[in-house]
């Protein structure tokens, strides 16, 4: 997805902005007055190519009719913008650090949120602190970037912001003369309340382990599918089984399948599978069944997600053998859930001679790790590994793009994730196609990122995939930054 592109018009009492991006054939113009979320407005075009020409047209429309970038003027774009009028000292930066011609980066703490902020070389922001505005008012500028970790406490803000500044990577510490006049609590309450938090997940007691590359340690095991987009068959990238969150179950099971197809190029679209498992609670969407002479046979539904416009399919998935052999499985794609759910009831009527179960005995986990090794990428590392969660905090970002992540030395995961929403004014969380349960947000993967990352992966040269689950559901669902 592109960047979008912010414009600005103030002229005596009219303050208004005006943004337009485009992704794939999508384009999305969102305006209003300066300072609220504004209106949107979607419309589908031809080709990707079209949208692009389109943004593009509108841009300069609205460039001849006085809007200019946030911070210039629409009469000469190469005047600096006057520095706002100081307000009350607020909270003081914990670490402001950069180098010439490099981002400026800073930390600060307000309350139980702490606060990062972006400030990157010859854009709007940067000009304003050259012509000695605030940093609060860069950070509001386009090319900014901000996010927000919540806490539980001020405490473990404290703690957090000591262990960021720990690991900030490649930047060094430095002061800024004019930041003492950035009023930061008076503009950080104004973001809370045009941006009010998501829910955040709250990892419990105990180990929480990752396996990454390998046959799925199901909790009710199920055979893969294959994708509705390529027909390939969909390969494990890593699950997470722990005490992930107490809504999820006291001991849940996260499991992520991907089609690999989105190795063939960037860009190309993701199609995921994340099932959600309780070992407290049968399955609602797998089924198992035996004969005589160790026969099986067991039916799955299956939720596949495209991740780019996040549009779903349906699917059954059949697996028939016996204990000494891998036996066939097939995927049968159906229009909606409806009548997938159908085509399961109509099969299972079908079986002679079997006996449902509650699980299959200790030769199937066996026979489907046999099949996941007959799907596996090249250069693809399996690991397990047992996670610490370093911080539980809700990361949301409100102006420009993400950037605390990228600025971490982090080998690890991110537990809860870093929903880095691209989109300025949008307040973006993926659709629940299962219930009206609130989503939170399990994990997210960018690039390169600690033991998670697979090759698999694949998103071209920017971007992250946030893992997204609800309670009660037995399926989850992903969201794409692009960064």
């Amino acid at each position: 997805m592109a960047r979008p592109t912010r414009l600005e018009y103030t002229d005596g009492t009219s303050h208004k902005f005006w943004q337009v991006v485009s992704g794939g054939r999508t384009l999305t113009v969102t305006y209003g007055r300066i300072g609220t979320a504004g209106q949107s407005k979607t419309k589908t075009l031809a080709t990707p190519e079209a949208a692009a020409a389109e943004a593009a047209k509108l841009v300069a429309s609205k460039q001849k009719a006085g809007y200019a970038a946030p911070g210039r003027s629409a009469a000469t774009a190469t005047t600096p913008p006057r520095a706002s009028k100081p307000g009350e000292p607020g909270p003081q930066p914990l670490f402001i650090g950069g180098e010439p011609k490099h981002e400026l980066v800073a930390l600060w703490q307000d309350g139980v949120d702490l606060w990062w902020g972006m400030v990157y070389p010859r854009e709007a922001g940067d000009e304003i602190l050259r012509a000695g505005g605030t940093l609060a008012d860069a950070l509001a500028s386009d090319g900014a970037a901000l996010e927000r970790w919540r806490f539980d406490s001020a405490a473990e803000a404290k703690r957090a912001a000591a262990w960021a500044g720990k690991h900030i990577k490649h930047i060094k510490k430095n002061t800024l003369e004019n930041d003492a006049a950035a009023d930061f609590a008076a503009w950080s309450r104004r973001i809370k309340k045009q941006r009010p938090c998501t829910p955040r997940l709250e990892p419990g007691p105990g180990p929480i382990t990752l396996t990454r590359d390998t046959a799925h340690p199901y909790i009710h095991a199920r055979p893969p599918a294959t994708s509705f987009l390529s027909g390939r068959t969909m390969v494990p990238v890593f699950s997470l089984v722990g005490p992930l969150d107490a809504r999820l179950g006291k001991t849940a099971g996260v499991y992520v399948n991907v089609c690999p197809q989105a190795m063939l190029t960037p860009y190309h679209e993701h199609v995921w599978e994340v099932l959600i498992q309780d070992p407290a609670k049968p399955s609602p969407i797998d089924h198992y069944f035996e004969r005589s002479r160790g026969e099986f046979a067991t039916l799955h539904l299956s939720m596949q997600v495209e991740s780019l416009d996040n549009s779903v399919r349906w699917a059954v998935i059949e697996h028939t053998g016996d204990r000494h052999t891998v036996g066939w499985y097939r995927t049968t794609h159906c229009k909606n859930r409806d009548a997938a759910e159908q085509a399961i009831a109509e099969k299972i009527a079908a079986l002679q001679g079997y006996k449902r179960v509650a699980r299959l005995g200790p030769h199937y986990p066996k026979i489907l790790a046999e099949i996941a090794a007959h799907h596996r990428v090249p250069n693809q590392k399996p690991a397990t590994v047992k996670l610490r969660v370093a911080h539980a905090a809700l990361s949301q970002s409100v102006a420009g793009f993400g950037c605390a992540p990228s600025m971490l030395a982090l080998k690890a995961v991110r537990l809860g994730g870093t929903p880095h929403f691209v989109q300025e004014d949008w307040d973006y969380a993926p659709k629940n196609h299962c219930s009206k349960h609130p989503l939170l947000c399990i994990a997210t993967v960018g690039r390169g990122d600690g033991p998670q990352w697979s090759d698999i992966l694949n998103d071209g040269d920017a971007g992250a995939i946030n893992i997204h689950a609800a309670p009660g559901d037995p399926f989850g669902t992903v969201s794409f930054s692009c960064c």
